[in-house]
């Protein structure tokens, strides 16, 4: 039963918080550019120079072949990986990668790749073998972000304090890497409140909103970590700036709205419940049921 609320609070995260699809959008971008086509014109060449034009419907039946005539090619199975990816077709993406993976004794990007987007499809089981992979040869400017991938896979699958262990490493490895565009403090923070350890979750939640004021996921868990410690008056302005970030961030709104009414000004919480309702049950086919 614990697991099952975990996976339940887990999946709100994956829900609201950005990285699953848009991280991976961005990752492909970063990806598909680095592949260098040489001179020639194989199939794998031309594949990426399509891949890097962007070409991805054109580039996918070249890279196929690739790997079929060259299947021990870390590069093509890589390639045709990015290309799902760029395709948004995430379960095919998967094999390739994972075979990039295997090929090359561990190549942290690959893995990593691989590992994001079995976590993407709630297979985080097999994400966690990956990632472990690439922690192994990371370099240490890496490190952060792929300890925080670990974390957050373990996370989902209810295994909090082996989670915590790799949420604390990737805090330890952020903060010698300026340039780290993903910050593990505002996970962990996420994962404390999950885990009913409000008052924990305060200093790396604040530590998050101060390198990033205008997080919507920053100022909604600091302002519901407040809640949890029964203290509206202070998680009101945390949950004014979240929707003011995201007015259509509805569970959000309706955290608000609950703070409006704990604090005792029941006619901006009624308001904010209500518009937090509807907003929800729109956008979810009608449903009135709040994850």
């Amino acid at each position: 039963m614990a697991a099952h609320r975990t996976q339940r609070a887990w999946a709100w995260l994956r829900f609201t918080h950005i990285w699953p699809r848009l991280a991976l959008f961005l990752l492909f971008g970063a990806y598909a550019a680095a592949q260098k086509p040489t001179p020639d014109t194989s199939d794998y060449d031309r594949g990426v120079a399509y891949l890097r034009d962007g070409r991805l419907k054109e580039a996918l039946p070249l890279l196929a072949k690739a790997t079929a005539l060259s299947p021990d090619s870390v590069a093509a199975w890589k390639a045709l990986g990015l290309t799902h990816l760029g395709l948004k077709d995430y379960t095919s993406a998967v094999e390739p990668l994972r075979n990039a993976c295997e090929r090359s004794a561990g190549e942290e990007d690959a893995c990593y790749l691989a590992g994001r987007t079995l976590t993407l499809l709630s297979r985080s089981d097999e994400a966690v073998e990956l990632l472990k992979r690439a922690l192994r040869t990371a370099a240490p400017e890496e490190l952060s972000k792929v300890n925080r991938a670990i974390a957050l896979s373990l996370a989902s699958l209810g295994n909090p304090a082996e989670a915590e262990r790799y949420f604390v490493a990737a805090i330890n490895a952020y903060k010698t890497v300026a340039s780290a565009r993903e910050d593990p403090r505002l996970d962990y923070g996420v994962f404390l409140v999950r885990e009913g350890r409000a008052r924990e979750a305060l200093d790396p939640l604040r530590q998050a909103l101060a390198s990033s004021p205008n997080s919507l996921t920053g100022n909604a868990e600091t302002g519901r970590a407040l809640l949890d410690l029964d203290r509206p008056a202070e998680a009101l302005p945390y949950l004014q700036k979240a929707v003011a970030i995201d007015p259509q961030a509805w569970n959000v709104r309706m955290l608000l709205g609950k703070a409006y009414l704990r604090a005792g000004r029941s006619e901006d919480g009624e308001r904010e419940l209500l518009q937090g309702r509807a907003g929800w049950a729109k956008a979810n086919a009608g449903s009135s049921k709040v994850q």
